[in-house]
């Protein structure tokens, strides 16, 4: 009983001191900007979703069966 009255606070606070010790480096690196080539690609790729999104709007049954 003693053994655990005393296990339990020395485990928290071992985590607690891990945790709070740990990196607080960012986890991502941060975005580049596009090429003016590499931003008319993706204007052209979102344009082209949107075409194909609209034409299987217009396809799609309402019901299947």
């Amino acid at each position: 009983m003693t053994f655990r009255k005393i296990s339990l606070p020395f485990l928290i606070f071992i985590l607690g001191a891990a945790c709070a010790h740990g990196k607080k480096a960012p986890k991502f690196e941060q975005a580049h900007q596009f090429t003016p080539e590499q931003a008319a690609l993706v204007e052209r790729a979102i344009g082209r979703e949107k075409a194909l999104i609209r034409n299987i709007r217009q396809r799609t049954p309402l019901v299947e069966t």
